[in-house]
């Protein structure tokens, strides 16, 4: 029966241990931090920079509280989100700027727009026929297109002939 009894013991130990232990994700945010919140958690989990900015450190804080604390003090959303920044182009010159590509906007059509002049592209299709069956005449159609913003193209198409 003692055996049993370790057993027991020494299987429900761990479990009885570990109860108490606080989940940082289970603590409810503030409905006024949820913004600062969404963009600090952002930050802390996908900035390139994240390791050389010391407010975005997995060990900074240690629970929510002491992280909501931290929000508090930002009232701007954009104040937040430059002050974790590494070196951002609006704080330093352009020399000494390491992130230069990181921005926040409230306006979603305005970041859709950014991300559609970025869809600017050019390229062209080859289309090759022969003509005739008497005379080795090939054919070359050169459709060259320009892709703009929102999907429209422009073509310019170019026939050239090869007489073999």
């Amino acid at each position: 029966m003692r055996p049993l009894f370790k057993f027991i013991l020494l299987f429900f130990l761990p479990f009885f241990a570990l109860q108490s232990c606080e989940d940082f994700d289970d603590v409810a945010t503030p409905e006024e931090l949820k913004v600062n919140d969404f963009i600090w958690k952002g930050l802390n989990l996908y900035y390139l920079w994240q390791a050389d900015v010391p407010n975005l450190s997995d060990s900074r804080f240690q629970y929510q509280k002491d992280l909501n604390s931290f929000l508090y003090s930002y009232s701007n959303p954009s104040d937040l989100f430059q002050n974790l920044l590494n070196k951002p182009v609006s704080k330093f010159p352009k020399s000494d700027a390491i992130d230069r590509f990181s921005f926040i906007t409230s306006d979603y059509s305005l970041l859709e727009g950014f991300f559609l002049e970025l869809q600017k592209t050019m390229g062209f299709h080859i289309a090759l026929s022969i003509k005739t069956k008497t005379k080795m005449l090939l054919l070359a159609l050169l459709n060259m297109f320009y892709l703009i913003q929102m999907l429209q193209t422009k073509t310019l198409n170019v026939a050239i002939f090869f007489m073999l």
